[in-house]
């Protein structure tokens, strides 16, 4: 049978007291043994301590009490001193004779031996009752200057006023002339046995006259005078006491004075033995050898304790540590992506001592098509990458904030892609201290699309500005050419009917011929003024590019030299485009002109080509003039050359009327091709450099619609009308032509030179007039104006509006008035009498 004894039981079943005691009651249980030792050892201290004090404040009693008689016989002896320093005073006042030289003579040898004996004496001054200077010694301006002294002027007053009334009396005065010179005045009064009072001034140096008669005085001792302003004498020993130090005031001839004894190192040392140090410092080596075999024996087991605590706090610490860097690498990858993200990279560098650049967090490929790994040297691959015009400025940006000379720095540059194409950033960058270096941070933000729209607005604006300025100048030509082709009407029609009037072989034929080509020449001058303007008269109709390009081509050809050719290139289906035909051969001619011309006597060739294709808006915007077109389908002619180029300010200038790079040159062949393309809805695109050619590309809009064959008509010439025509112009010229036309041609002709007088006349003959022909633009009343009187009063009647401008911008402004025809000046005799015949036909 298995038993179990009780020691057993208790050993296995109740739990040890050390196992179940709280860590406070654990450490309390390890004191209780040694709490009688540890008392024991306060108790010692303590003694030593208390008996230590008691001796030392005994020993400073004794001290002070020393220190005490000291200063009192100290006080009393310098009173005795300083009094009989001035007892010389009154001998050398009584001895003073007024009216013996020799007796001044000896009194002032004796006075001059006295004053040689001793340091602190200075002057010796004698004065009459009035007190003027009698005699001084040394004969130096002691008195005129003491008495010059503010401070002295007040004080001498007192003490004379005092003097003369005590015969025998003395009295002093302080002079300080700076810190380290204190002199002491003294001044007695001397009655003579001839009734005369006599002053005696002796101006001693205070601090040398203190150490001398307290020399030998409380030797151990620092010694210090001072009166209520400021310190007047010390004799600092060896620091000693400062708590035993002892005060007594001293009055001497009314002066008040403080003295400050200050027992030294050797008088302490005579009262202060070491025997409170030996009882304070043996009892506390007894009590601390006590409190150590006692603390030797609670650290080694807090030691233990404390070691366990530790290493579980180690291993809690390391698990907190391991999770904390788990998180923060996870807060990082966050922080890392979120910053990925963002529409902005932020980057960072550290800038070192010595000014080269590590990167802390480099560019990402959001901001470039370039993949990270690019940037492997840092920062002269991002450097390198940048557009040229940009980099430099970046680079000294950048090294001017890494130098520390500015704290952040703004900066716009480009950066170039791997397709070649311009990234525009703007990057903020400041640099904060870190370490021995700098810490770079930056913000880079992708601006390309405020780049490219503040380029886009810059460009609209000076469209703008040069379709306002092209727009003036248009108004500008149109008005000359309308003027022009006023005048130009009557010197046709009289050229025409001079050589109708003259027999063929009339050698005047020959001069009125030439009238008439200069005339044509100028109404052609007038037609590219009024293109130019947009204003030229315009018969639409579908025509083909190509053929207009091939027949101008090859009729410059013949005119090239034999080094210059012509090239052609043209898509094989190309639709028509909806524009006027002599207008577009005018365009083509001009161009090719242009181009054959800029060969110069080296030749060169000349690229003809018609293409077609979509253009979407962003393709119109490049063009000249082409903000307002819609995205379709266009024809593009394009003229090419290799000569000369042009340099910017020439582009610039190059649809200007009456700007021309050449001599013989009028400057309007390209300002009217850009009035021909503008009027026909098209866009104009120019790419040249001075020395490497011109290339001008005309876009103009298809048309689905085919091309017709044109028919002719022929006029007759023999036909003759009858009736009154009425003719209202105000240009006289132009008014004697028509009139002459119309009456050769058989019509009785009425005649008015403005819209007032001409409704005059036609209320007056409206039943016999057949037909008025009518200027628009007269003084006094318009032609619309007089237009419409005339179809209120008889709206049956034909009517024909003239005018310099184009037919189509006549009707467009003139479309409620209805007209039943429009003839555009200058015109012939033959086109005037056709016009005519058709409105009476119609």
């Amino acid at each position: 049978m298995a038993v179990e004894s009780p020691s057993d039981l208790s050993e296995s079943k109740v739990p040890a007291e050390s196992d179940t005691l709280s860590p406070k009651k654990r450490r309390n249980s390890i004191w209780r043994p040694y709490l009688l030792p540890v008392g024991l050892a306060l108790v010692v201290i303590s003694g030593s301590l208390v008996s230590a004090v008691w001796i030392r404040i005994s020993e400073n009693k004794a001290l002070e009490n020393a220190a005490g008689k000291e200063i009192g016989h100290l006080a009393s002896e310098l009173g005795k001193d300083l009094d009989f320093a001035f007892h010389p005073l009154f001998q050398f006042g009584w001895r003073l004779s007024a009216n013996s030289v020799e007796s001044r003579r000896q009194l002032s040898m004796e006075a001059q031996d006295w004053i040689e004996s001793s340091d602190a004496i200075k002057n010796l001054i004698w004065l009459d009752g009035q007190e003027n200077l009698v005699l001084q010694v040394p004969a130096e301006r002691s008195w005129e200057r003491l008495i010059e002294e503010d401070e002295f002027k007040e004080q001498r007053v007192l003490v004379m006023d005092y003097l003369r009334g005590q015969v025998g009396a003395r009295g002093i005065s302080l002079e300080r002339s700076n810190e380290e010179q204190v002199d002491l005045i003294g001044l007695i009064s001397v009655l003579k046995e001839n009734g005369v009072t006599t002053f005696v001034v002796a101006i001693y140096d205070l601090r040398s006259l203190l150490s001398e008669v307290l020399e030998g005085e409380a030797t151990g001792y620092s010694i210090s005078i001072s009166d209520d302003n400021a310190e007047l004498w010390s004799r600092i020993g060896e620091a000693g006491g400062e708590e035993n130090t002892q005060f007594r005031r001293l009055s001497f001839v009314g002066m008040e004075w403080t003295i400050k004894l200050t027992p030294g190192p050797a008088v302490i040392a005579t009262y202060r033995s070491t025997l409170p140090a030996v009882i304070l410092f043996g009892g506390s080596a007894l009590g601390i050898l006590l409190g150590l075999s006692i603390s030797t024996a609670f650290q080694n087991r807090f030691r233990a304790e404390k070691l366990s605590s530790v290493n579980t706090q180690l291993l809690d610490e390391a698990r907190r540590r391991t999770k904390a860097e788990v998180a923060e690498k996870e807060a990082r990858t966050e922080l890392e992506d979120v910053l990925d993200q963002l529409p902005v990279h932020v980057w960072s560098a550290y800038v070192d001592p010595g000014g080269r650049m590590q990167p802390l967090r480099t560019t990402s490929n959001q901001l470039s098509d370039r993949p990270v790994e690019s940037y492997t040297v840092w920062p002269d691959s991002w450097f390198e990458m940048i557009v040229p015009e940009d980099r430099d400025r970046v680079r000294e940006s950048i090294s001017n904030v890494a130098e520390g000379k500015v704290s952040e720095a703004e900066l716009e540059y480009g950066l170039l892609g791997e397709d070649g194409r311009a990234i525009y950033l703007a990057d903020t960058i400041r640099a904060r201290p870190q370490g021995d270096g700098l810490r770079l941070a930056g913000v880079s933000r992708n601006v390309t699309h405020l780049v490219e729209a503040e380029a886009d607005k810059k460009r609209m604006e000076e469209r703008l500005e040069q379709a306002q300025k092209l727009e003036s100048l248009g108004v500008l030509a149109g008005g000359i050419a309308h003027d022009f082709n006023n005048l130009l009407v009557g010197v046709l029609g009289h050229a025409r009917l001079a050589a109708e009037d003259l027999p063929d072989d009339s050698p005047v034929q020959k001069s009125i011929k030439s009238i008439d080509r200069a005339a044509r020449r100028a109404a052609d001058l007038c037609r590219q003024m009024l293109a130019y303007a947009g204003k030229a008269p315009v018969s639409i109709k579908p025509i083909d590019l190509r053929e207009s390009v091939e027949d101008i081509g090859e009729l410059l050809r013949a005119s090239l030299p034999a080094s210059s050719i012509i090239e052609y290139e043209f898509d094989e289906k190309l639709p028509a485009v909806q524009a006027d035909g002599s207008q577009i051969q005018q365009v083509v001619l001009n161009l090719i002109t242009n181009a054959t011309e800029a060969l110069g006597e080296g030749g060169g060739r000349v690229s003809l080509s018609v293409s077609s294709g979509q253009l979407d808006e962003r393709d119109l915007a490049k063009l000249q003039f082409g903000e307002s077109l819609s995205s379709g389908r266009y024809v593009t002619l394009t003229v090419k050359d290799t000569g000369c180029g042009m340099d910017d300010e020439t582009k610039r200038r190059i649809f200007e009327p009456f700007f021309t790079t050449k001599f013989t040159g009028r400057g309007l062949g390209l300002a009217a091709v850009i009035g021909i393309v503008r009027g026909h809805g098209g866009g104009i695109r120019i790419d040249s450099q001075s020395g490497e050619g011109t290339s001008i590309a005309v876009v103009l809009p298809a048309t689905h619609l085919e091309i017709s064959e044109e028919v002719s008509e022929v006029e007759d010439s023999t036909w003759h009308g009858n009736g009154q025509v009425l003719i209202i112009e105000d240009e006289v010229f132009a008014r004697e032509v028509a009139v002459l036309v119309l009456q050769r041609a058989g019509f009785e002709t009425l005649e008015a030179e403005d819209g007032v007088k001409g409704l005059e006349i036609f209320k007056q003959h409206q039943d016999g007039i057949r037909c008025v022909v009518l200027d628009l633009a007269m003084p006094n009343m318009s032609g619309d104006e007089a237009h419409r009187h005339i179809r209120e009063l008889k709206s049956e009647t034909p009517t024909i509006l003239c005018s310099g401008y184009p037919e189509q911008d006549a009707i467009l402004r003139f479309s409620n008035l209805n007209p039943s025809g429009f003839i555009e000046k200058p015109y012939t005799p033959e086109k005037l009498v056709a016009k005519v015949r058709a409105v009476l036909k119609s």
